[in-house]
């Protein structure tokens, strides 16, 4: 695969782990296999976590607070 391929592909991933959330299910409807939506979005997801704590200048142990209330 070209690298632009590549990048694209990855560009794909990102936005498709933005809008479908972790246990969501989604029907893929094209010619495509499902392995975009199937990708794993972990990395991303800390990220983002990461990104937003950063945002609102949130200490580890709110970071932590806030964890344990979304489980």
């Amino acid at each position: 695969m070209r690298e632009t391929g590549r990048y694209y592909q990855q560009l794909l991933r990102q936005h498709y782990a933005f809008w479908v959330l972790p246990g969501l299910r989604v029907l893929e409807v094209g010619c495509g296999l499902g392995d975009l939506l199937a990708a794993d979005t972990a990395a991303l997801e800390r990220e983002i976590d990461e990104r937003v704590g950063n945002l609102y200048g949130l200490t580890a142990e709110e970071i932590k607070i806030v964890e344990e209330a979304g489980e």
